[in-house]
């Protein structure tokens, strides 16, 4: 009776947890070839809240889908590290806004990382909208 008690409490917790507004994010990475559109695998991504906390580091599989699971409802900034994160105070990312609001966010169409210049300082845009090229600073 006591196990059957302490599972009902995990599911239960679990249901709360689920309702509280945690949510998973989804997308694919893409990048335009000299002859089509091709996935872009093994890229870093981050999710950083406003108040520029990030997230735990995630890589694109082998078709440049990601997955963050458990996301809190908020804003986010999607972060794509083209040259990863390392010891260096400045790094290059594509980056692009996200709303946690209501259930589970599948990022649609394709994000397709660029090739335009660099932009200093730029506000990232929604992720519908697209990604911004941007050279940042890393907060450490």
């Amino acid at each position: 009776m006591k196990i059957l008690r302490a599972a009902i409490v995990i599911v239960a917790a679990a249901s709360a947890c689920a309702e509280a507004g945690a949510a998973s994010v989804h997308g694919k990475l893409v990048q335009r070839s000299i002859r089509d559109i091709r996935p872009v695998p093994n890229m870093l991504l981050t999710l950083r809240t406003q108040g520029n906390v990030r997230s735990a580091r995630i890589y694109s599989d082998r078709a440049g889908e990601f997955w963050f699971y458990n996301v809190p409802r908020g804003s986010y900034v999607l972060e794509i590290w083209r040259n990863g994160i390392d010891e260096s105070n400045t790094r290059t990312l594509e980056a692009c806004r996200i709303d946690v609001v209501d259930g589970d966010v599948n990022l649609d169409p394709p994000l397709r990382l660029h090739s335009h210049p660099v932009r200093l300082g730029a506000n990232p845009i929604s992720c519908s909208k697209g990604l911004e090229h941007l050279y940042v600073g890393l907060d450490r």
